[in-house]
């Protein structure tokens, strides 16, 4: 089971993080990683699609200015 973050939370969720020392601390780093670079894409897809959705505004309101 994960939760919001993506960190799972299930029975073995974690286990390398909690034992501890220079695995825990470098599987930590890399959720982050991971993560962060889910987050942009997610964002870069969110502003691609407010692009689009700008132009085609655009367009309707320049083509309704003609009629």
């Amino acid at each position: 089971m994960e939760n919001s973050k993506g960190y799972s939370t299930g029975k073995y969720g974690g286990s390398i993080r909690q034992s501890g020392g220079a695995f825990g601390a470098r599987e930590h780093l890399n959720e982050e990683i991971y993560f962060r670079k889910q987050d942009e894409i997610k964002f870069e897809q969110m502003r691609e699609k407010i692009k689009t959705q700008k132009q085609k505004e655009e367009k309707n309101e320049s083509d309704q200015a003609k009629h």
